[in-house]
């Protein structure tokens, strides 16, 4: 049995068209949006569950919760009444039919919209059992990796194979570093930008050799 469940690219779908029939909303400042079962706020956290596993953002990152039945209570926009005569309506063209997408094309297009908080999320929902990802930093963001007991090398392998498939959605959602733990028992950090590799000093909660 697989000590992970999916792919990122998979979880990505889940997240994104599966919604339980009865949920929260998360609303990220980034604009993304998440429905779970249930959210929550503790220590710093807005926790939710994606399935059966419970994941979370970093506080400062959630604009607001929209409780299950309820509608944001952050002000709207007042529409704004035309001075002036009312223009007559343009006339409308008539509509191009839409073209047929290829599904290569149509992933594409759903990944370029992607956040790096729901990659993150994706990463939690298909890898839980073997690492938690979590996003540092404010203006220049790190993605921070951290292995389990469940971990071995052909699997770290593939999460960061898998990470480095959405690299570029990454970097544009201003995620310049990946942190991930080395032999050593501290972290690798990876600068996205530059290409180069260093190490710091910090201890990682578990790492294998």
């Amino acid at each position: 049995m697989k000590p992970y469940r999916m792919g990122i690219a998979v979880a990505l779908v889940v997240i994104g068209l599966v919604g339980p029939a009865s949920a929260d909303t998360i609303v990220l400042k980034s604009g993304s949006k998440l429905m779970t079962r249930k959210a929550w706020v503790e220590k710093g956290e807005v926790k939710f569950y994606l399935g059966d596993i419970e994941a979370s953002y970093r506080q400062e990152d959630v604009l607001e919760i929209i409780p299950e039945g309820q509608t944001s209570r952050l002000p709207q926009p007042t529409p704004i009444p035309a001075d002036g005569p009312e223009l007559a309506p343009a006339e409308e063209k008539p509509r191009e039919q839409p073209r047929q997408q290829s599904r290569q094309n149509f992933t594409r297009a759903t990944e370029a919209e992607t956040s790096p908080e729901l990659i993150v999320a994706a990463i939690n929902l298909a890898y839980g059992n073997v690492c938690k990802a979590q996003l540092t930093g404010w203006l220049t963001k790190t993605l921070q990796i951290d292995w389990t007991a469940k971990t071995n090398k052909f699997v770290a392998a593939k999460v960061l194979a898998d990470i480095g498939n959405h690299k570029e959605q990454l970097y544009a959602g201003g995620v310049r570093y990946l942190q991930f733990p080395n032999n050593a028992g501290t972290y690798n950090v990876i600068d996205w930008k530059t290409g180069t590799k260093t190490s710091i000093g910090d201890s990682a909660p578990y790492h294998f050799k």
